[in-house]
């Protein structure tokens, strides 16, 4: 194939925004978003973003520092309220990397310098689209953006002094699935699964495909108290594993039987059960573990109903 007859580059139909105050600036950084993204938002200023991200979920913002100060920063949290898996770019004009710093605390994922080569600004894109970019089969957010998307949780929870819900769901014995009805079949029902997880799921929270049949899902904002915070969460988790149970694949099948779809999950609160990621991530694999060993199709949330080997009750006073 000549480079002459190149098949045109697939574009995401995930919504990129343009955030620069200057006309011709925002114009040219459009054209340059329009080689990967089929929507393009526009924003004169951090209000105006924050305004349009509340109706277009946005998946990679592009920032120009030209005209706004160090107190504009914490706009880009604001927009990942509502989009958490974003990706922000930083377009920085000489002299503005002191101000650069505050935008990359609150959250941005790169810069480049301004005024910037197209090409250059093509290549950046591009390798932060591959980095965390949407799962190719069922349009979630794909593990390196969950992995992202955890500490900045983590640290929203602590200032707003809520707790945060962490869970793993693995799809139940779904080698099964590809081995009698096929690979195509068992795409469909990832497909279909991460579909009910999405309708099911608030705007605010982040369902992300962790890895094969298994998803990560964060769920901010809830009550302090753990306990509170544990029912809660365990409750919604409970209503989506239903909701996955009562979904019926339509297949045609020709051999194997119904196919009856069911997931199994493990969830941990922060702060009341962990303060670090990685040992989040261990204890909620554990509960899942034991979801699985209990008969699946479950939900395990709290260390009594998973209690760890060789670990006893107190004695008790009156015995």
């Amino acid at each position: 194939m000549s480079l002459e007859s190149k098949p045109p580059r697939a574009k995401s139909a995930h919504t990129a925004m343009v955030v620069a105050s200057q006309k011709l600036e925002r114009t040219r950084i459009v054209q340059g978003l329009r080689l990967h993204f089929e929507r393009v938002a526009r924003a004169q200023d951090p209000y105006e973003a924050i305004s349009q991200s509340l109706d277009d979920r946005v998946a990679f913002l592009v920032v120009s520092l030209e005209g706004l100060a160090r107190s504009d920063a914490k706009f880009i949290e604001s927009i990942r309220r509502h989009c958490l898996d974003l990706r922000t770019l930083l377009l920085v004009p000489e002299g503005m990397r002191p101000i650069a710093r505050a935008f990359l605390n609150s959250g941005a994922d790169g810069m480049l310098s301004s005024p910037h080569d197209d090409h250059e600004f093509s290549c950046v894109v591009q390798a932060m689209m591959r980095r965390d970019g949407p799962d190719a089969l069922t349009g979630l957010p794909n593990r390196p953006a969950g992995d992202r998307a955890v500490p900045i949780e983590i640290a929203r929870a602590v200032r707003e002094k809520r707790s945060l819900g962490f869970a793993l769901l693995d799809a139940d014995k779904f080698k099964r699935i590809n081995s009698r009805w096929g690979l195509t079949s068992g795409d469909m029902v990832l497909a279909n699964i991460a579909r009910i997880l999405r309708q099911s799921f608030r705007a605010t929270d982040l369902i992300c495909r962790w890895g094969g049949e298994e998803f990560m899902v964060l769920l901010p904002g809830l009550p302090p108290d753990v306990e509170e915070a544990r029912a809660a969460a365990c409750a919604k988790l409970r209503s989506v594993l239903a909701a996955v149970a009562a979904w019926i694949p339509p297949l045609t099948l020709k051999r194997g039987g119904p196919l009856r779809v069911t997931l199994s999950g493990g969830a941990v609160i922060y702060p009341g059960e962990g303060t670090e990621p990685m040992a989040m991530f261990k204890e909620a694999n554990r509960r899942l573990q034991c979801a699985k060993d209990q008969g699946r199709n479950r939900i395990v949330c709290s260390e009594t109903e998973c209690p760890r080997p060789g670990r006893s009750e107190p004695p008790s006073l009156l015995s």
